[in-house]
C-alpha cells in the first residue's frame, strides 16, 4: 500500500483533530456545568420543547442509547425532566428552568469557543474544512 511519506493515517489525524476541538468547546462550556455533546442535546430540546426521545435522538443523529447515555447526566442535574405520563411509551422531554439558564451561559461561551476557531483557521480555512467534513461525511 503506497501512501504519501508527509500524510498520516487520515483517520489518525481526524480522530485527533476530534479530540482536540472537542476539548476546546468542553473547556468554554465547562463553566456552565455542560459538555459540547450535552450543549447540543440541550439546544436541540429548546427548539422542539416536549420532543419524544427517538425524536431527540433522530435530530440530533444519536442512536437511542448513545442519546439514553448522554441524557443521564443532564436529567441527574436537572437540566431535563421527562414530562411524559408514567404509561407512556416515550419520553416527553423538556428542558428545566436550570437547564434554560444553562443553555443561556454556555450559548456565549459557544460563540467564544467559535470565534477562537474562526480567528485560527481564517474564512478560507473554515471554508475548506467545511468542504472537506461535507465531503468525508458522504463516505
Amino acid at each position: 500500500m503506497a501512501t504519501h511519506p508527509k500524510i498520516a493515517c487520515y483517520c489518525l489525524k481526524i480522530r485527533r483533530a476530534a479530540a482536540a476541538i472537542t476539548r476546546h468547546y468542553d473547556q468554554a462550556l465547562a463553566p456552565c456545568g455542560i459538555t459540547s455533546a450535552q450543549f447540543s442535546l440541550l439546544l436541540h430540546l429548546s427548539h422542539s420543547p416536549g420532543c419524544t426521545a427517538s425524536k431527540l435522538a433522530a435530530l440530533s443523529g444519536l442512536d437511542r442509547s448513545t442519546l439514553t447515555r448522554n441524557l443521564r447526566p443532564l436529567v441527574g442535574k436537572e437540566l431535563v425532566w421527562d414530562a411524559s405520563p408514567p404509561e407512556a411509551r416515550d419520553s416527553q422531554l423538556e428542558l428545566t428552568e436550570a437547564g434554560k439558564q444553562a443553555l443561556e451561559c454556555a450559548q456565549v461561551r459557544w460563540e467564544q469557543a467559535q470565534e477562537d476557531v474562526r480567528q485560527r483557521l481564517g474564512e478560507v480555512g473554515l471554508a475548506a474544512l467545511d468542504a472537506a467534513l461535507t465531503a468525508l461525511e458522504k463516505l
